[in-house]
């Protein structure tokens, strides 16, 4: 999809689903694959927290399902 900003894409649907942590953190680096086992790691310690019908939603509109398999 030229002229998609997904950079924007993921850090809107990190911050929808609770994770302002990561959207002020290295959003760049969670972009690339390299904070994965730092989310692995969060929702491990406090995943009770998280908004988790949200961020399933998120995770279907962006496509990242594989990511997403790779952490959870």
């Amino acid at each position: 999809m030229p002229g998609v900003d997904y950079i924007a894409l993921f850090t809107r649907a990190l911050d929808g689903a609770g994770l302002t942590y990561m959207v002020t953190g290295a959003t760049a680096a969670i972009v690339y694959g390299k904070h994965l086992t730092d989310i692995k790691a969060m929702l491990e310690v406090s995943g009770e927290l998280f908004d988790h019908p949200a961020l399933s939603e998120w995770i279907a509109r962006l496509g990242l399902q594989a990511e997403w398999a790779r952490v959870s």
